[in-house]
C-alpha cells in the first residue's frame, strides 16, 4: 500500500465514484445475506445512484488514493460554525479491503478538519465488517439505533415498513474529539459589497481559481496546482488570521481575492509599519472591487493596528496597481531600477523587474479621511 491520500472528486470522476460506491455496498450486503439480500433501494443495488449523488451535492466528496489509483471514496459534510461534521459515506473497493486503508483514510479526514468538534455518521445493522471499523479502529461509540420503534427524526422515510419491517434498523456512531487549539479569532471587515475575514478551508476551490494562474509575476511562488495544494496553503495560513485576509463578495459569499501584510519593525522596537499587498480573481478585476477592499484594509492598519507607515511595491508595467495605489493617497517614493527576480528568462537567466514604491502615513491617512 502506497501513501493514502484524499483529492476533490472531479466532475468528470463523479460517475464512476457513484458506481463504485455501489458496488461496495452491494458487496457487503452479499457477504451477509447473499442472494437473499432484499434491502435494496433500487433494483439490484443496496445504495441508489440518486441517493449518491444527492450526498454529493449537500456535502463534499473525496477520492480515496493508493499512490496513483483510486480505491474509494467518501462524502463529508462540514459545519464550521459548530465544529459538529457528518461522514456521509465511505466505502473502499472491495479488492482493497483488509490493507488498512479505511483507518488510513479516516486518520487523513481527521487531520483535514482537526477544529471538529464531534464526528457523526450511521451504518446499516448488518455492515458488520463498517461496525467494527468505526467502534474498534476509529474510535466512535454507538449512541443510538434507528430501527421502526425509534425512527431517525431527520429522516422521515427510516420508519417505513419496508425500511425496518424485517427487524433491521440504523447503528447512529459519534466520536467526540479532543478540543483543538483555537485560532486567534480574526477581523471581519465589511463595505458596501465585500467582507474582509480570515480564510475558510471551504474556500480552497475559490483560492484555487485565482491562484492557478497568478496575474503578475510578484505571486508566482504561490501559484497553486490543485485543490488539495490549496487546502494546505489555508492550514498553513493559521495563526496570521489577523493580517491575511480573503475577499469575500458578500451577495455571494464567493472568495474573490486576498489582501495580507504583516508588521515590520523599521527602529526602536515599533513594529509599526506594514507593506500589503492585494489580489483578484481576473473575473473580477476592473469593478472597484480591489479600491474597496484596500481601503478596508488600509483602515484597519491605520485605525486598529497601530500603523505608522504603510507601504507598496508594484512593478512599473502594473498600471492598474499604480492607479490604485494613487487612489488610496500613496505617494509615489521612488523607483527600483532591476530590483528583483520573480521568474525567468528562456534561457534560464533571471528576468530583474523595476520596481515602484508607494507610501501612505498615518497623518497623511487621517487627515484624506477627514476630507470623506
Amino acid at each position: 500500500m502506497a501513501e493514502i491520500t484524499l483529492v476533490p472528486l472531479a466532475a468528470e470522476d463523479r460517475r464512476q465514484f457513484v458506481l463504485d460506491n455501489q458496488r461496495a455496498f452491494r458487496y457487503g450486503a452479499m457477504e451477509e445475506f447473499g442472494e437473499r439480500d432484499s434491502h435494496f433501494e433500487e433494483d439490484g443495488e443496496i445504495i441508489s445512484a440518486s441517493t449518491i449523488e444527492n450526498c454529493i451535492d449537500s456535502g463534499t466528496a473525496y477520492r480515496i488514493m493508493d499512490g496513483g489509483t483510486p480505491v474509494g471514496g467518501l462524502v463529508l459534510n462540514i459545519n464550521e460554525d459548530t465544529g459538529h461534521n457528518h461522514l456521509d459515506l465511505l466505502f473502499v473497493d472491495p479488492d482493497a479491503h483488509s490493507k488498512g486503508i479505511g483507518f488510513a483514510a479516516w486518520q487523513q479526514v481527521e487531520k483535514l478538519y482537526p477544529q471538529t468538534r464531534v464526528w457523526e455518521t450511521c451504518t446499516p445493522y448488518f455492515e458488520t465488517r463498517n461496525i467494527h471499523f468505526y467502534v474498534n479502529k476509529c474510535g466512535f461509540r454507538i449512541t443510538e439505533f434507528f430501527c421502526s420503534r425509534h425512527p431517525d427524526p431527520h429522516d422521515p422515510e427510516t420508519g417505513m415498513e419496508e425500511d425496518y419491517g424485517d427487524g433491521g434498523g440504523m447503528f447512529r456512531f459519534i466520536k467526540e474529539m479532543d478540543p483543538a487549539p483555537q485560532p486567534k479569532e480574526g477581523p471581519r471587515l465589511q463595505t458596501g459589497r465585500l467582507i474582509l475575514r480570515p480564510f475558510r478551508m471551504s474556500d480552497a476551490p475559490d483560492v484555487y481559481e485565482y491562484l492557478r494562474e497568478p496575474q503578475v509575476n510578484c505571486f508566482e511562488s504561490m501559484r497553486l496546482w490543485s485543490v488539495g495544494e490549496a487546502e494546505e496553503e489555508i492550514a498553513g495560513r493559521q495563526g496570521n488570521e489577523e493580517y491575511y485576509l480573503a475577499i469575500e463578495l458578500r451577495e455571494s459569499g464567493k472568495v474573490i481575492g486576498e489582501i495580507f501584510s504583516g508588521p515590520e519593525d523599521h527602529g526602536e522596537g515599533a513594529a509599526d509599519t506594514f507593506s500589503p499587498c492585494w489580489m483578484l480573481n481576473r473575473d473580477y478585476q476592473g469593478k472597484g472591487y480591489a479600491y474597496e477592499a484596500a481601503e478596508a484594509y488600509l483602515d484597519y492598519l491605520f485605525r486598529e493596528k497601530g500603523a505608522r507607515r504603510v507601504y507598496a511595491y508594484t512593478e512599473d508595467y502594473n498600471l492598474p496597481c499604480q492607479r490604485l495605489c494613487g487612489k488610496l493617497g500613496m505617494r509615489r517614493e521612488g523607483e527600483f531600477k532591476e530590483f528583483v527576480s520573480f521568474v525567468k528568462e528562456p534561457d534560464g537567466s533571471p528576468r530583474y523587474e523595476n520596481t515602484l514604491q508607494y507610501a501612505i502615513l498615518k497623518k497623511e491617512w487621517d487627515a484624506r479621511k477627514s476630507e470623506d
